[in-house]
């Protein structure tokens, strides 16, 4: 049997929080988390090119090679998401370490650290959840003194962002607002794409996605694949008279879309219905899809990039006698980690569990999440102008 203190190794604990199961679904970041680079600072670069249709110049047989400047190159800086916290075990903990003979002690240590350690586990990946939805719906994040999470307004025609009440800092991926609200660019024609809303049963929702197809090839960034809708919309989508005509064609039922089943290629696009929620520093429910928005986006590519970043952990519980002794027995770990660590002022025994990570778009261009449905306000659809 693994000794209570065995069971308090960061080994152990960072490994046991990474593998232990999920309460909920995690839909979000386990679709867009996926393939992280481990990266030793805090920030990092991205140069992305990606972003000009201009083609190279011809040339005549035996000529010398023609000088090409990169004319799309952009560089951005990311930063990573932090996030650290302890919880304090009950005296149960003390007990089992002074008495490792104890099988009974060590038992009942270990179940009272796994307890502890699901809901710590939770709710660190609820965050996680709750900021990635937040990046592709609003594109960009908000944060309170308190580190609390907060959604941005934004206005449901022009786009435009404004923090939430009580910001102190933000993540802002500069997503232009033509990204936004009813997708309006005056280099186009029309200016705003979404001129009815997809709830009206008449939408010529297919000449919507066109329009977002087009404008994606002319800004450099991959053809869009994939809708992420609220669940509670997909009666709307179900009514809506060229679904129904689709469907027919294609020998579909409304069913489908009512049983919650991912829609394929409906009009060319992926359609995902998503039912997840997290409660917010109010105590409100909050869905991580507001439900007048629809998250647009190209199929899994090098438009996103996650990354995992470098955090030192102590490698012992006990107290250290010197500062070296601290210093040689910190430990790399990137990404979730997890440790205890013995105080004596008073005598206790904190379990500490954090995570550092980012989510880069190297062209902001490539993401789209315009408000598409009418739905009454409250406060899991902070979108729109009132």
């Amino acid at each position: 049997m693994m000794s209570f203190e065995q069971l308090l190794d960061f080994r152990f604990l960072t490994a046991s929080m990474r593998d232990m199961p999920s309460i909920g679904d995690l839909f979000f970041t386990n679709k867009f988390f996926v393939g992280a680079r481990d990266i030793p600072t805090d920030e990092w670069e991205l140069i992305n090119y990606g972003a000009s249709n201009s083609p190279v110049t011809a040339n005549t047989v035996g000529s010398s090679a023609n000088r090409v400047v990169p004319i799309g190159g952009t560089k951005r800086i990311a930063s990573m998401f932090y996030t650290y916290n302890m919880v304090n075990l009950p005296a149960i903990g003390l007990q089992a370490l002074r008495e490792e003979e104890s099988h009974a002690l060590q038992s009942r240590g270990a179940a009272v650290v796994e307890a502890i350690q699901e809901e710590f586990v939770n709710r660190h990946r609820i965050l996680k959840e709750g900021i990635i939805a937040t990046i592709l719906a609003f594109h960009r994040v908000n944060f309170d003194a308190s580190g609390n999470l907060l959604r941005p307004t934004v206005d449901s025609l022009t786009g435009a962002q404004t923090n939430a009440a009580g910001t102190l800092t933000s993540a802002d991926y500069t997503v232009p607002n033509s990204r936004r609200g009813n997708l309006t660019d005056t280099a186009f024609t029309p200016n705003a794409v979404i001129d009815v809303m997809w709830s009206t049963s008449t939408a010529k929702i297919w000449r919507h996605l066109e329009q977002i197809g087009y404008r994606a090839q002319v800004a450099g960034v991959p053809k869009p694949t994939e809708i992420y809708v609220n669940a509670l919309n997909k009666p709307l989508l179900a009514d809506n008279t060229e679904f129904q005509a689709w469907a027919t064609r294609n020998q579909r039922s409304q069913d489908t879309v009512l049983a919650g089943e991912m829609v394929e290629n409906l009009w060319g696009y992926n359609w995902h219905f998503i039912a997840g929620t997290y409660q917010d520093v109010n105590g409100a429910t909050v869905d991580l899809i507001p439900r007048r928005k629809a998250i647009i986006l190209p199929p899994m590519g090098p438009w996103l990039r996650p990354a995992r970043g470098l955090e030192l952990v102590p490698n012992s519980i006990d107290l250290q006698g010197d500062w070296r002794t601290t210093l040689n027995g910190l430990q790399e770990v990137y990404g979730e980690f997890a440790y205890a660590h013995l105080e004596h002022n008073p005598a206790r025994l904190d379990m500490y569990m954090g995570d550092k990570w980012g989510l880069a778009l190297p062209n902001p261009n490539a993401v789209w999440a315009p408000d598409v449905f009418e739905t009454s306000a409250s406060a899991s659809d902070v979108s729109g102008t009132g």
